[in-house]
């Protein structure tokens, strides 16, 4: 504001440096004033290079937040499954091995944080959709009650693994074919519960979810996106391109969900109401695993990146949010 109140004053200069002088308060006055402005110096969004993989992979269930992540299963490389059943833990810089699953798949879905985690479902050796469920402590894996429905191609979130969700997925046909399911299960620690199902069913050939039991996320680029609130699933706007296969990193109000099963470098953010274009992956792929508490810190690891063999990335980006400093602050002076 100006530091004399007045009217009918003359006015000079610039947006960043400009003068007002004179003018009426209502008794004519001689004061001049200088403004300077806040010069704010943005860094726009990108996505920056994490430590690699141990192990190459699709299909794996990804989880945790960025300085905690964890990774296990998945597809090793193509033609052929080469279902793994190696678990590998993310500090932010580096990906540590870690203790294996029991049970090799792909097609998996997984829930909680890197201490206390949920993997169910999935793709087995032999091509069947499993119930197998095993929890995760932080060191080793252990087998859990199965789940009601087995499917492959699920995806999962959750707070911890007596907080755990799981939903849609693929029953029957070939092993790359099969039904779409719309079914959730909910995990307490001692077995699953079905829950709400999903308004259309999918799977995460097409998407992936991200959030806690009581307010998830599943983003779906040919099925539509909804929101879980606990209960019941509600259909929210979709993303602005039609990309299928994407991995998604963060929470229901602050998601990123980037590339696609065509390896694209597209990235969108959500913001619990819309979707907005962000910047682009380094490395194109798809059906990879994500990490993060929100999208700031959406972490993306791994994938199909490749038309030709083995076809799978063990590459990590990490999503740095826009940000703004002042350079200048504000000044006002009077003479």
């Amino acid at each position: 504001s100006l530091a004399t109140s007045r009217n009918q004053l003359g006015g000079a200069g610039t947006l960043s440096q400009g003068l007002a002088f004179g003018g009426a308060t209502p008794t004519v006055v001689t004061a001049t004033e200088e403004y300077n402005s806040n010069i704010n110096a943005f860094t726009p969004a990108a996505w920056s290079a994490g430590g690699s993989m141990n192990t190459t992979r699709k299909y794996m269930a990804g989880l945790g937040t960025r300085s905690a992540a964890l990774a296990a299963g998945g597809s090793t490389s193509s033609p052929g499954t080469n279902e793994t059943p190696n678990s590998e833990e993310y500090d932010g810089t580096s990906w540590t091995e870690g203790n294996n699953l029991a049970t090799s798949r792909y097609g998996l879905g997984g829930a909680g944080v890197q201490t206390s985690s949920v993997a169910a479902g999935g793709r087995s050796p032999a091509g069947s959709a499993l119930t197998n469920s095993e929890e995760y402590n932080g060191t080793s894996w252990t087998g859990t009650p199965s789940l009601n429905t087995g499917r492959r191609y699920l995806s999962g979130f959750g707070a911890s693994e007596t907080a755990a969700l799981v939903t849609g997925g693929t029953v029957g046909g070939a092993p790359g074919g099969g039904t779409a399911q719309t079914a959730t299960e909910e995990y307490n620690g001692s077995s699953w519960a079905s829950v709400g199902s999903l308004n259309t069913a999918k799977n995460s050939t097409s998407g992936n979810a991200c959030g806690i039991e009581s307010a998830g996320l599943m983003v779906s680029g040919n099925a539509g996106n909804e929101e879980y609130n606990g209960t019941s699933w509600s259909e929210v706007g979709d993303t602005n391109t039609s990309n299928n296969g994407g991995s998604v990193a963060g929470s229901q109000t602050s998601a990123v969900y980037a590339g696609s099963n065509g390896e694209s470098t597209l990235s969108e953010l959500y913001n619990g109401t819309s979707w907005i274009t962000s910047a682009s992956l380094a490395t194109g792929r798809g059906y990879g695993g994500g990490a993060g508490a929100t999208n700031a810190t959406g972490t993306i690891f791994g994938g199909k990146n490749s038309p030709t063999a083995p076809k799978t990335t063990n590459v990590t980006e990490e999503f740095n949010g826009e940000t703004t400093s002042v350079i200048t602050a504000s000044t006002l002076t009077t003479s």
